[in-house]
């Protein structure tokens, strides 16, 4: 996450759910830790895509106009 800081990124939305991308995926609690320690705003919001809600929608919306930019999205493959 401090390469992603020090890229000019000043904020990080995390979509993709605990281990989506199997067991040696990093856990989105340590993603949002190294983030938080390299200065970056971030926010969970685990989103299935083919279960998405249009609350999950609107909460992604709300996000990127509260976020400061650029930001980085991590989402599911």
């Amino acid at each position: 996450m401090q390469a992603v800081g020090d890229a000019g990124f000043k904020s990080v939305s995390l979509s993709r759910p605990n281990l989506v991308g199997g067991p040696d995926e990093p856990l989105p609690g340590d993603v949002m830790q190294a983030a938080q320690a390299a200065g970056l705003q971030v926010e969970y919001q685990p989103v299935v895509g083919s279960a998405s809600t249009s609350a999950d929608v609107a909460r992604f919306g709300q996000l990127l106009e509260a976020f400061p930019r650029p930001t980085l999205p991590i989402a599911s493959r």
